[in-house]
């Protein structure tokens, strides 16, 4: 597997796991990558494409799950009852 599928693959999973906040610069970040292919600078893609992979894995993620909601953890945790 390429880099640039690693990168592609995380990304997909990422927005289907809901972790969108920031993923679109993962996705300018493989857009660059899959430019640089297009320019024969494969060195330089693979790092990009690499970057990609590692900000789509890193993201949080932006969904509340049920337990979270009953619990009181989730992002609005802090609001006074």
């Amino acid at each position: 597997m390429t880099a640039i599928s690693q990168a592609d693959d995380a990304i997909k999973k990422a927005e289907s796991g809901g972790r969108t906040q920031g993923l679109q610069q993962a996705k300018e970040q493989l857009s660059l990558a899959k430019r640089s292919v297009d320019e024969h600078n494969y060195e330089k893609a693979v790092i990009l494409a690499n970057q990609a992979k590692d900000m789509a894995k890193q993201l949080p993620s932006t969904l509340t799950t049920p337990t979270q909601a009953l619990s009181g953890t989730g992002s609005d945790s802090q609001c006074k009852r």
